[in-house]
């Protein structure tokens, strides 16, 4: 049985091998895909470690002062993150807990790699097989992108709020939903 976690991440810029993870928002799901908690986290971010990119201050919105001081440190966020992934779902590294989001390999990519650099001892507690809603658009609709998903599903949001990594988990959650409909109604099978 795989199950799901529907999630986002804002990041100090684009480069796996430079950029920080600064904010995570996790849907914990039920077995119905179906929302159990939710939580999201601000992480410190650390300049001699990790790049900074302008770009990503723009769209996320998050400063880099207030990234640096309005947290928690990586160690700390990878241990609450483990353990919240063990306490609702009973797993461990190497696990079947898919993620649900837009563009959701890169999230994985950066937390594996802020994992990497931040706890050797272990594996990061997702699946690399992703539930990526980008390109179930593709499949169900013929198009992508997070704006044209919204409005061709008529999902309202709050563009305030969007790039928010909670906000932003929840708008992927609630696509999804939408594309798993449409994709049950024309017989298309999901992978």
């Amino acid at each position: 049985m795989h199950r799901f976690i529907a999630l986002d991440t804002e990041t100090t810029g684009v480069d796996f091998c430079s950029s920080q993870v600064i904010q995570c928002g996790v849907i914990y799901l039920d077995e119905h895909l179906q929302p159990k908690g939710k939580k999201e986290w601000n992480i410190n971010y650390v300049p001699d470690t990790f790049s900074w990119d302008t770009e990503a201050e723009e769209v996320h919105g998050i400063g880099r002062e207030a990234a640096q001081t309005h947290g928690i440190d990586a160690e700390q966020f990878l241990r609450e993150f483990e353990q919240e992934i063990v306490k609702r779902y009973g797993i461990d590294a190497d696990t079947d807990l898919h993620i649900i989001a837009a563009n959701a390999y890169f999230d994985y990519l950066m937390l594996d790699a802020l994992w990497d650099t931040y706890r050797t001892d272990s594996k990061l507690p997702l699946s690399r097989r992703t539930m990526d809603i980008s390109s179930l658009s593709l499949m169900v609709l013929g198009t992508a992108g997070m704006t044209t998903m919204l409005e061709t599903l008529g999902i309202e949001n709050e563009e305030d709020k969007r790039h928010s990594a909670l906000y932003d988990a929840e708008l992927h959650l609630r696509i999804f939903h939408a594309l798993a409909t449409i994709a049950r109604q024309e017989g298309i099978a999901l992978p």
